[in-house]
């Protein structure tokens, strides 16, 4: 898989280069470029349906990296796009990698963003999206007692960051916001 890093650079996606990358974002986690392109590449790479469910979690291994970039670099508006995009992709797969997600601080920065960007509709949205999918339960082949167990755990820890609050002031504050009425903010609240 070919992934573009912008400015004509490509990467082609394998499990050594997913490892190359995750490597790369942690050694660089300082870097908001890297980190950027990391995102992107792994958010990429998580989106490929044909890639092995295996490569997806060894590029959750770079969840505390991409968690801790909105710690390190929280005024920047398109890098913390960039990690909420990816932490979304991420949280859609396997119920362990949103149990990564959560562990690393997922919904305690999700609410964060939402607090530090208001006035963003785009940031709200993707923060909402994110703890909705977090924090709903399981259904499908993934709906075990033990996952479902796990997502009332993280619905719990969302509400004791804030996140029911957060997502009312980001409803109100983007009435017009059809995904955060209809969509994430909805689903959040009927946790």
């Amino acid at each position: 898989m070919q992934v573009c890093l912008g400015r004509g650079t490509y990467l082609s996606l394998d499990a050594e280069t997913v490892g190359a990358v995750v490597a790369a974002m942690r050694s660089q986690a300082g870097a908001s470029a890297v980190v950027h392109a990391g995102c992107s590449a792994l958010g990429k790479f998580m989106q490929d349906e044909e890639a092995d469910v295996g490569r997806k979690i060894q590029a959750a291994e770079a969840v505390p990296t991409i968690v801790a970039a909105l710690r390190l670099h929280p005024g920047s508006v398109p890098l913390t796009e960039s990690v909420l995009r990816a932490l979304n992709l991420i949280a859609q797969g396997p119920a362990e990698l949103r149990q990564r997600v959560a562990a690393a601080g997922g919904i305690e920065r999700a609410v964060g963003v939402m607090a530090a960007h208001a006035e963003s509709e785009a940031l709200s949205g993707l923060a909402v999206e994110l703890l909705a999918s977090l924090c709903g339960q399981p259904s499908g082949a993934g709906a075990t007692a033990s996952a479902a167990a796990q997502a009332e755990a993280r619905a719990l820890q969302a509400e004791s960051a804030g996140a029911i609050e957060a997502s009312v002031a980001a409803m109100r504050a983007h009435p017009q916001a059809s995904a955060l009425q209809d969509g994430g903010g909805g689903r959040l609240l009927a946790l």
